[in-house]
């Protein structure tokens, strides 16, 4: 009789440990913290087509407003605006001395200002301060224009 109740001691001891050992394993009581980051994505294409020649940032790297990101060769682009400043350079000469008209003038500095906005967009840089969520392409690969080239995302506004 003695020794069944010992038995049933020890066997009780034995469950109680064992179910405390399955709370504490599979039931923690300690809470983890769930949530969501709300983030302002922004993705920042290329606006004309062209081979990227290098890329300044990496994925989750701060950068700030303004901040050049990649640049794009546009050796066509080059040749193109070197002979649209020359040509204006001529037309502005002959204009001042009457040897064109204001029309041919405008038309060469129009074509020259466009170029020259056109060649700006081979420098793409940052639209706000955040951080580089994700990078799509590298070094050496053609990108077309509305291609994506990274997420930025701003964490202080959401």
């Amino acid at each position: 009789m003695k020794r069944s109740r010992v038995v049933l001691i020890i066997l009780v001891v034995v469950i109680l440990l064992v179910g405390f050992v399955v709370k504490r394993r599979f039931f923690p009581s300690t809470f983890y913290y769930a949530g969501t980051v709300e983030v302002t994505k922004v993705d920042v294409p290329a606006r004309i087509a062209s081979v990227i020649q290098s890329i300044s940032v990496e994925e989750c790297v701060a950068v700030e407003k303004g901040q050049n990101l990649v640049v794009l060769s546009c050796d066509d682009l080059q040749v193109s605006y070197d002979l649209a400043k020359k040509s204006y350079s001529r037309t502005s000469k002959l204009l001042r001395g009457d040897g064109v008209s204001q029309e041919v003038y405008d038309q060469a500095k129009a074509k020259k200002d466009g170029l020259e906005v056109q060649y700006s967009w081979c420098d793409i840089k940052s639209p706000l301060k955040g951080t580089v969520l994700t990078k799509y392409h590298e070094v050496g690969e053609m990108v077309g224009p509305g291609v994506k080239l990274f997420t930025i995302g701003d964490i202080e506004r959401p």
